[in-house]
């Protein structure tokens, strides 16, 4: 888990520090976004894919859209009636409101959210029942290409289940999908 923080440490400088311009006079495409993540979301590992919709030009440089994302995530713990830390899978979805801010032609501010299904599955919860929640994050991306098809993204937020989806299997029981929620991948637009 340490070796993860320090690569998304590694990777939020480098898109807040990056000053790579290809081209001031080429717009940010505003088309179909596919990507995908690492991160650590409600205190659990978790890789992710993320679909973006089109953005919608509201003013010069603010735009809207709307974003589909799913993670499987790894929940960290000691199994009940064992000794030995263990990782078992367990899945979320989100649908979410994106807002953004454009402030020049190669980078793109973003405030993004909506509402968190969490699917647990029978390693780590005795109920596999969905749970649903809510979920924020702030974040930035940095496209990294001339022809700016591709961006590296960095978000940082917060995750929330109303009815605290619990791991019930793990000893303490801890929560699934609860918490501070970070995350850095690679974005490719249409």
């Amino acid at each position: 888990m340490h070796a993860v923080k320090k690569l998304l440490t590694v990777l939020a400088f480098g898109l807040i520090f990056s000053v790579v311009v290809f081209s001031q006079n080429d717009p940010i495409p505003n088309g179909l976004g596919l990507g995908y993540s690492i991160g650590e979301r409600g205190g659990d590992w978790a890789v992710g894919i993320n679909a973006t919709s089109p953005y919608v030009q509201i003013t010069k440089t603010f735009f809207w859209t709307v974003r589909a994302s799913g993670d499987v995530l790894l929940k960290e713990g000691v199994p009940v009636g064992d000794n030995v830390e263990t990782r078992k899978p367990y899945f979320t979805a989100r649908l979410g409101s994106v807002e953004a801010i454009v402030p020049n032609n190669f980078m793109r501010l973003y405030a993004e959210v909506g509402g968190l299904g969490v699917f647990p599955n029978s390693n780590v919860a005795s109920s596999t029942n969905p749970s649903f929640g809510a979920y924020g994050h702030f974040g930035g991306e940095v496209f990294i290409t001339s022809a700016k098809h591709a961006s590296i993204f960095c978000e940082i937020g917060d995750e929330l289940t109303f009815n605290a989806a619990g791991a019930d299997k793990f000893q303490g029981s801890p929560t699934l999908a609860t918490g501070p929620s970070v995350a850095s991948g690679v974005r490719f637009n249409l």
